[in-house]
């Protein structure tokens, strides 16, 4: 999952069609969503640009990019005070943000991107280079949160967006007419360049640009209308880096910037200027190097009603994700410790040794159950899970916090870990098997790849999330063994697929992106 920051800029109530609103605090909504995969049809500006995640599932209109997203709100600004106090509110908003849940024990809460379509200008009393929400926008990006930032309008970079003190503080983004042929910079983009850097000197702005013209968001009420501005522009960039944190969640701040500078389409003059910055967002070509820059194997948790508090002697459940991420197939060992409470590390508390992983091939495990037992200490526990050789040699690792409470009577008297990797390996497919396909997402071809235990009746199909079949794939009497089925879906629209592998005794589904 990714969880994406945005700012209202007024407190009207969201009214967004196909999302569910959970009330979680004063000022802060929490929407989960499904969404159907599409760039240019991906809006936010004020209540308009603030459903990143929007799509409808029922009827396929959308206009989201990323999916399984989650988001959440502040609204600072428009409130009816003074600059000052608007800043104030501004500068509480992103402490909040690195914190939303008020336990600074625990880290599941904070976004991973915050999406700014705000700034001042001279206009407000606030001098370009000012550096009043330089050091809340670094504690921000410190926490793992990427910043993002309108450049500004009408031809004036506006702060904090102007600031140039590195490559990557403050990443501002301009707006570009994705409807015309070599798409022009939009004429109320700001252009630079900004000379808020260390020695005064001048800085290119913005750094990238994305659509920001005509771009179809909802509104209040329902409905849907087209609206022009950065602030339409820069929810194109937090829905890249929301996909990049999907394909790899563990690359800093920094590291995702530049990727999405190193993959830009050049637009303008060769190189970085000061209408275009690097160019226009590729998110394919984005996703596709953030994957490149995955580890060959990466595991992953997903735990269950976060954030965990289990009594000792009870249990808690997670989502345990084992992926191969390279062209050969591969046999590692996975192992579970603990950071214990007034102890320090403790384990392996489960290890399961010489796991195999074919090629792109992913193993999801949802509802692994791990049980507390009864005698350990009460406290805030690190648990992270290893894949590597077992104990030295380190591929990846992920881990989340659980907090351990006061005891019940009884209860497990073991660190005992149940519905991962059975000891005899029979997570791994023994029968028919469906994998991941590759690469995925994909522009325009991709490779699926799937298993038969015996000659028998297959077919491979290809759905819509309407449920409608665009394609069949392969169909007949098929050979033991593995097998390889390239689609080609020049002629389809971006979007979600859905491959469904079936054989008179059971079917298999896959989900797959197509992204051009």
């Amino acid at each position: 999952m990714a969880t994406i920051l945005l700012w209202l800029v007024d407190g009207r109530e969201l009214q967004i069609r196909a999302m569910r609103v959970i009330p979680n605090g004063p000022g802060l909504i929490l929407i989960p969503t499904k969404m159907i995969f599409h760039l240019i049809k991906m809006v936010m500006a004020p209540t308009l640009w603030a459903p990143l995640p929007a799509a409808d599932p029922v009827d396929g209109d959308t206009i989201g990019v990323v999916p399984g997203s989650f988001w959440i709100a502040s609204a600072p600004l428009n409130r009816g005070g003074t600059i000052p106090e608007t800043i104030a509110d501004i500068i509480l908003c992103m402490q909040w943000m690195i914190d939303p849940d008020g336990n600074p024990s625990t880290n599941w809460d904070v976004p991973a991107i915050c999406s700014n379509s705000w700034g001042f200008s001279p206009y407000h009393g606030i001098p370009p280079c000012d550096s009043l929400f330089w050091a809340p926008i670094d504690a921000c990006e410190a926490a793992g949160i990427v910043m993002l930032f309108s450049v500004g309008a009408d031809q004036l970079v506006v702060n904090p967006a102007s600031r140039a003190t590195d490559d990557y503080r403050n990443c501002s983004i301009g707006a570009v007419d994705a409807n015309q042929p070599g798409w022009p910079i939009a004429y109320f983009s700001a252009r630079g360049p900004s000379y808020c850097t260390p020695d005064g000197s001048p800085a290119i702005k913005p750094e990238f640009v994305a659509p920001g013209v005509n771009i179809r968001s909802s509104v209040p009420g329902g409905g849907y209308a087209y609206y022009s501005g950065v602030s339409m522009a820069c929810p194109h960039g937090a829905g890249v880096v929301a996909l990049i944190k999907q394909v790899n969640p563990n690359l800093t701040p920094d590291e995702i910037k530049q990727i999405i500078y190193d993959t830009a389409y050049d637009l303008g003059p060769p190189g970085e200027d000061n209408s275009y910055g690097w160019g226009m967002v590729d998110a394919y070509e984005a996703v596709q190097l953030a994957w490149s820059q995955l580890p060959p194997v990466s595991i992953d948790m997903i735990p269950d009603n976060a954030p965990i508090v289990v009594q000792l002697g009870h249990s808690f459940t997670f989502t345990g994700i084992l992926s191969n991420n390279s062209d050969s197939s591969q046999i590692g060992d996975v192992w579970i410790m603990l950071d214990v409470p007034e102890y320090g590390v403790y384990g392996p508390i489960k290890r399961y040794d010489n796991v195999a992983l074919a090629s792109h091939h992913t193993i999801t495990v949802p509802g692994i159950t791990q049980y507390v037992p009864y005698y350990a200490p009460v406290g805030l526990y690190n648990y992270i899970a290893y894949c590597g050789d077992f104990p030295s040699v380190v591929v990846d690792s992920a881990s989340f916090e659980f907090d351990a409470v006061t005891p019940s009577a009884g209860g497990a008297d073991e660190w005992s870990l149940s519905g991962w990797f059975a000891d005899d390996l029979s997570n791994i497919p023994s029968k028919m098997a469906l994998f991941a396909n590759h690469p995925n997402p994909f522009n325009a071809t991709t490779t699926i790849s799937f298993r038969l235990p015996e000659k028998m009746a297959a077919t491979v199909e290809i759905f819509n999330l309407l449920g409608e079949k665009v394609i069949i794939l392969a169909e007949g009497v098929l050979d033991a063994g593995s097998h390889n089925i390239t689609w080609d879906a020049s002629n389809y629209s971006s979007g979600i697929y859905l491959c469904k592998f079936s054989t008179p005794a059971e079917s298999k589904t896959l989900r797959m992106v197509l992204l051009k």
